[in-house]
């Protein structure tokens, strides 16, 4: 039987950052990477309807340089990356909660200091912890 949501649910925040390392070889020829360590920092919101599921929404940001031939071409490479994902989770009489999802969004690439000419492309996830 199910309850109101605002009877059962809550909302929960969480917040990430480390380090960042994207493809290392970004063409064929092996001549671009992103060798070079960058940064990632992010966070989300989920929202708890039922004691089994979790809707989740998610956004990190990540930089790191693009070198080509090895060489450093200068601007910094921005990714942002933005989701919304449905969590099945189960929690269990010794405290733990392990849980799967599933989900889409899409990634965003900006060459800081470019001319505006962002990629854009959809993205989906997926994911299971124990």
């Amino acid at each position: 039987m199910a309850a109101p949501a605002a009877a059962q649910g809550g909302v929960s925040v969480f917040a990430r950052g480390g380090g960042f390392n994207a493809l290392t070889d970004f063409d064929e020829a092996g001549t671009g990477d992103f060798r070079k360590v960058g940064y990632t920092i992010g966070g989300g919101v989920g929202w708890h309807p039922h004691r089994y599921v979790t809707l989740r929404g998610d956004f990190t940001f990540a930089r790191n340089e693009f070198r080509l031939a090895q060489v450093a071409t200068g601007p910094d490479v921005n990714r942002f990356f933005y989701d919304a994902a449905v969590q099945l989770q189960y929690p269990t009489r010794l405290g733990l909660e392990p849980y799967v999802f599933a989900g889409g969004g899409a990634v965003t690439l900006h060459e800081v200091g470019g001319d505006g000419d962002d990629r854009t492309r959809a993205a989906g996830t997926f994911g299971l912890s124990t």
